[in-house]
């Protein structure tokens, strides 16, 4: 608002100019006054995370935490917050925590895929069950997003969702899971893991879990058992 321009030259005060200072700005400033103390927390958290991952007992908690915050919002700002942390340090050369949240990724949708195989087929609307048959491709490739649908039918299901991550991960930290080579995400991270049996049994567990408790705090029919008859629905189909 300080800088006098010409009136025709506007536009490009507000499009390039102002940007262009404060941007700028702002990176002079973490240029020379915060890169310092950024780069002294991002050396010791990164040293932190690795002493955690080498003990057993301190990559269990963080295979907990990220595994459950994986399930919290299913591709919601928890979720990638958990992501990225994991991504972060798979940048840095440390793989675990990234293996964490891969198990925790692939392996909630496949629990709602898998409780429309070992549950009737009554208990669940035809939508659903079709969307649960579905999460076998979302959660072969770990598409959290794939279980939104049931969360939204029924919120309570947030539980049942971090419990399963964090059990999943848990059992993955507690079975050894490692890799020494970047690790892929979903199934296909078979292929990199060096313990494959701590990756799948890490994923079943997970699984499993969603899959046979998902259908018993939730009611997965239409409208929550309630059909649709057809005086309930009025069409006004009148023209002017």
């Amino acid at each position: 608002k300080h800088i006098n321009v010409p009136e025709k030259w506007n536009s490009a005060n507000e499009l390039i100019l102002t940007p262009l200072l404060t941007t700028g700005a702002v990176a002079i400033v973490n240029g020379l006054i915060l890169a310092g103390p950024l780069a002294w927390i991002n050396t010791g958290l990164l040293a932190w995370i690795k002493t955690m991952v080498n003990d057993h007992t301190n990559g269990l908690i963080l295979a907990l935490i990220m595994g459950g915050m994986i399930g919290v919002d299913l591709g919601g700002p928890v979720n990638k917050a958990a992501w990225a942390a994991g991504n972060f340090f798979f940048l840095e050369g440390v793989y675990k925590p990234c293996l964490y949240t891969n198990i925790a990724i692939c392996a909630i949708p496949l629990g709602y895929a898998l409780m429309t195989f070992i549950w009737p087929k009554k208990r669940f609307s035809p939508q659903l069950f079709e969307m649960g048959r579905t999460n076998l491709i979302n959660g072969t490739f770990g598409i959290t997003e794939g279980a939104i649908p049931f969360w939204m039918k029924a919120p309570q299901l947030i539980f049942v969702n971090v419990i399963g991550g964090a059990l999943g991960a848990g059992v993955g930290e507690l079975m050894g899971v490692s890799s020494h080579i970047p690790p892929l995400g979903g199934i296909p991270g078979i292929l990199t893991a060096d313990n494959i049996p701590a990756y799948v049994c890490g994923i079943l567990a997970c699984a499993l879990f969603i899959a046979v408790v998902a259908p018993l705090v939730a009611n997965f029919t239409e409208d929550n058992g309630k059909k649709i008859s057809e005086d309930d629905i009025k069409l006004d189909i009148t023209t002017e």
